[in-house]
């Protein structure tokens, strides 16, 4: 069994680390992608179909099928024995959700290593926020963080925080109207300093999991950081299903923590906690929503010897469960799942190593471990779970090409389109650095992927799934239909959301006009 080296080891901050990884490239490469299937609309490519799985069926059940591509071999689940720790939960009560999220330093324990970091309310990460549509959501923003250490110094097992700091709330992933604070570019908030953030969720807001963050801005080096990432779950219909209101439910928040220095592949953390134990009993199905909250790292999950059976992506639900032997989540996706138990033991849950990425020839990373056990259980697979959301099957008004890479970001001035339309971008990664391509606030249906190995999975493509995010792989170039949302008029962006890039200008404003 591998063994961690001691706090006294450990000389990296996570601070350091990351602003190491905005400026210098992560020294861990990176993996990524994200390839699931929703309600069909008409694409320019030929997809394979279910995430390239054949779909078998038992009866009222939906079995197992095999994985596309060869999947690294099987090792012993590495586990700390401690169970996976639930996020505690604030709910919305007679249609309004009220919170105040205190971000303040905080020393977050990782088995024997200790981490100096951010917290809200005290917490990493922070608690779920839980809403039905048509609430409105309340938010004010503390900024208790103020001056700690000294620039240029470290301490093992210590994170060194920014000498002064900042922070601007930005919500992930919702379609929040009303006030556009937090949408548009966000304010910075100096220590000591109170805002208020007000959010109406839309009476159609589709059910599923989305996330908010807290950006720490260092004025040392005139950067932002990432803070801890919060889920944020919208209730609706699939709900209500009823195969689905009765299993257990959980929310996972994954992101790297550099435990064992910074020349090393980082660690998965899964809700602060390094390799816990997720519990199930044989025949068991429970709910995983799953989010990448890491802002350079991806996650190829698997579950050995498990089928994954996803019923939603980046917040849209799917009418029926989708199964697949792994799932590729870049920064910023979301997957909800059903996982059904086989028989007792211990099983890895690891991501998976793509290659041609320039990440180290390590087979995989472990994240957790399944621990089956316990009186079985007789869970029957939903093969219909909710009608899908539709989208709108409007003509393309128009094709565009964005080029994506650092020379590139130079000649950007901003995209103007119209809402309620539909477009379609070719985008064109010109660097040898993966690109995880973001479009705040707009679906998307990726149609077609040139530029990607052998053995990354993002080949694959479904232009029936809606998503926020994709994995575009090293001069690559992917073509995508997205959908201009009537309530999004104004300012927003599009990005890639790997954190460095925020740093290199591969960030850009979309304009949105209103429908004439």
């Amino acid at each position: 069994m591998a063994r961690y080296p001691t706090c006294n080891q450990i000389v990296t901050s996570y601070a350091e680390w990351r602003r190491e990884r905005s400026f210098g490239m992560s020294k861990t490469g990176r993996r990524t992608g994200t390839i699931k299937r929703h309600a069909p609309l008409p694409g320019n490519s030929t997809p394979v179909a279910r995430n390239g799985m054949a779909d078998v069926s038992n009866g009222d059940f939906l079995a197992p099928v095999a994985d596309s591509v060869s999947l690294p071999q099987p090792r012993e689940p590495r586990s700390t024995a401690e169970p996976m720790h639930t996020l505690p939960e604030v709910r919305s009560y007679d249609g309004v959700l009220e919170h105040t999220l205190r971000v303040s330093h905080q020393t977050l324990h990782v088995g024997d290593h200790s981490l100096r970091t951010y917290a809200y309310n005290g917490t990493v990460p922070g608690e779920v926020l839980r809403l039905q549509p048509g609430d409105r959501l309340k938010l004010r923003l503390d900024n208790a963080t103020g001056p700690t250490g000294t620039a240029g110094s470290a301490r093992s097992g210590e994170l060194l925080t920014p000498v002064t700091t900042s922070a601007g709330l930005r919500m992930r992933g919702s379609k929040g109207t009303g006030s556009r604070r937090g949408n548009d570019v966000p304010a910075h908030l100096a220590p000591g300093d109170s805002q208020r953030y007000e959010y109406e969720v839309p009476a159609d807001h589709p059910a599923g999991l989305h996330w908010y963050r807290i950006g720490i801005y260092d004025e040392a080096t005139r950067t932002t950081l990432p803070g801890p990432a919060v889920p944020m779950i919208i209730t609706g219909d699939i709900d209500r299903a009823a195969q689905i209101r009765s299993i257990r439910e959980r929310t996972m928040v994954l992101t790297a923590l550099p435990v064992r220095g910074s020349d090393t592949a980082p660690d998965l953390s899964v809700n602060g906690r390094l390799h816990p134990e997720i519990d199930i009993r044989p025949g068991e199905i429970q709910r995983w929503r799953v989010l990448n909250a890491d802002p350079d790292e991806s996650v190829w999950l698997h579950v050995d010897g498990h089928t994954l059976y996803q019923v939603g992506q980046d917040g849209i639900p799917f009418s029926d469960p989708h199964p697949a032997r792994s799932i590729m989540l870049a920064p910023g996706n979301r997957a909800e799942l059903l996982v059904r138990a086989n028989r007792a033991g211990h099983y890895r849950i690891y991501s998976g190593h793509i290659a041609g990425t320039g990440s180290p020839a390590h087979a995989s990373t472990e994240v957790a471990t399944l621990a089956v056990d316990g009186r079985p259980m007789f869970n029957r697979m939903p093969r219909e779970l909710i009608e899908a959301p539709e989208f709108p099957t409007h003509p393309v008004v128009q094709h565009r090409k964005v080029h994506l890479g650092v020379a590139a970001a130079e000649t950007h001035d901003g995209l103007t389109v119209t809402a309620g339309t539909v477009e379609e971008w070719t985008l064109i990664n010109d660097d040898a650095q993966e690109r995880s391509v973001h479009l705040h606030g707009n679906p998307f249906q990726v149609l077609d992927m040139q530029g990607a190995g052998p053995g990354d999975p993002c080949r694959q493509t479904d232009p029936s799934v809606w998503r926020d995010t994709h994995r575009l792989p090293p001069n690559g170039q992917m073509t995508v239909r997205t959908y201009i949302r009537p309530d999004t008029t104004g300012s927003t962006v599009y990005r890639c959301r790997v954190a460095a890039s925020d740093h290199r200008g591969l960030t850009d404003t979309l304009s949105v006009t209103p429908a004439h």
